[in-house]
């Protein structure tokens, strides 16, 4: 049986490579340690990161989704969030500015 990492050399970051489980070991037995951050994904139960290697766990189609980061998120949170999750960045910008608004306008939160 072939390793996950051995799908990734073909990869760059920004692409996605679906591998059935029945063809690679399993990660866990290959030093992937599992995430507990991640970005959603549709249909995936659980995530494993290996350096910059990230896979999610797609359980309906027996499956893992394969993708490679810019940044190693554990070497640099910061860059990693700016480069692999720009979107997460800026929703939680986005969140941030509106409730200073709305409390610098007197509107108060509701939560």
């Amino acid at each position: 049986m072939e390793r996950l990492d051995d799908y990734a050399r073909f990869l760059k970051p920004g692409w996605h490579l679906r591998i059935p489980k029945s063809r690679v070991r399993d990660p866990c037995s290959d030093g992937w340690e599992e995430s507990l951050l991640n970005m959603p994904m549709k249909g995936s139960v659980r995530s494993y990161r290996k350096g910059r290697l990230h896979i999610h766990d797609i359980k309906e189609e027996d499956c893992w989704d394969l993708h490679v980061d810019k940044v190693d998120p554990n070497k640099d949170p910061v860059q990693h969030l700016l480069h692999d999750a720009p979107s997460l960045v800026a929703g939680v910008a986005l969140f941030a500015v509106s409730a200073y608004l709305m409390i610098k306008l007197g509107g108060g939160i509701l939560l």
